[in-house]
């Protein structure tokens, strides 16, 4: 009977290192897609520079940046890295649910 509680434990201490592997994996995608954004949202920003195409409220600046995370966030999203990255967070979340 030890022996297969210790066997679960070793098995849900693995299936918890996987899981932080996945989420690391997981969270540099996120990194990414707020990277992409930033840049975005100043390339956005310096096409408004010219006067007459200013920016006039906190409201256009957020408009704005949601505008730029959402593309970014569109083309990270179909990437083979982040559904390599988003699947093994699954799977690694299922195997410890499992455990």
């Amino acid at each position: 009977m030890a022996d297969r509680a210790g066997h679960q434990r070793e098995a849900r201490g693995r299936a918890q290192m996987d899981y932080q592997q996945a989420m690391s994996g997981y969270k540099a995608q996120l990194m990414e897609s707020t990277k992409r954004a930033f840049a975005k949202c100043e390339d956005k920003l310096a096409e408004r520079s010219e006067p007459g195409r200013q920016l006039d409220s906190a409201r256009a600046l957020f408009d704005l940046w949601i505008d730029a995370a959402e593309e970014s966030w569109a083309e990270v999203a179909m990437t083979p890295e982040y559904r390599t990255a988003y699947g093994a967070l699954v799977d690694a979340q299922s195997r410890m649910r499992a455990g």
